[in-house]
């Protein structure tokens, strides 16, 4: 059998080293094994303690959840919380028609607010953008200010003109 073993550990070409390292491992691996056949853990059961610290722990849970009922009680209790902010009611838009269309090259702030879509920020960024480029040639140079595609000019235009009556 060892002549065996021999051979075909010569047949795999293993070296000395490598010899001498499995035979650790295998030495390891084999003790390691004995170690926890004979020695296996005790468990100290106490039925007294058991009882006592499950008596604590239905002590300590009964506790955690009358301070979540107080807490969630004061929420109830509150009726006069807003309401939730939807995306789309963010800005503040007042009701238009097509026939009476915000001219962009004149609206001042509160003017285009009043655009579906277009709140404080994007008003400044018309205004600026106007400042710095002249008057708008057209309803789709909008789509040159940041944050304004295609999608929100097209909801745009129903509502808004960009004819320039000078002053």
């Amino acid at each position: 059998m060892k002549r065996k073993i021999f051979f075909l550990l010569d047949s795999l070409h293993v070296t000395r080293q490598e010899r001498i390292a499995i035979k650790t491992l295998m030495m390891m691996v084999l003790i390691t094994s004995l170690i926890r056949l004979f020695v296996s853990p005790k468990f100290n059961y106490d039925p007294d303690e058991y009882e006592r610290l499950k008596k604590a722990f239905a002590e300590r849970a009964a506790l955690v959840n009358e301070k979540e009922q107080l807490f969630l009680a004061n929420f109830e209790a509150d009726t006069t919380l807003p309401k939730p902010v939807s995306k789309s009611s963010k800005t503040k838009t007042v009701q238009l028609d097509s026939t009476n269309k915000i001219n962009v090259n004149q609206a001042d702030l509160e003017e285009l607010i009043k655009l579906p879509g277009i709140g404080n920020a994007y008003a400044k960024r018309i205004i600026d953008y106007r400042n710095t480029n002249g008057h708008f040639k057209s309803v789709e140079e909008l789509v040159n200010i940041k944050g304004i595609g295609v999608s929100r000019l097209q909801k745009l235009k129903p509502y808004i003109s960009v004819e320039y009556k000078p002053d």
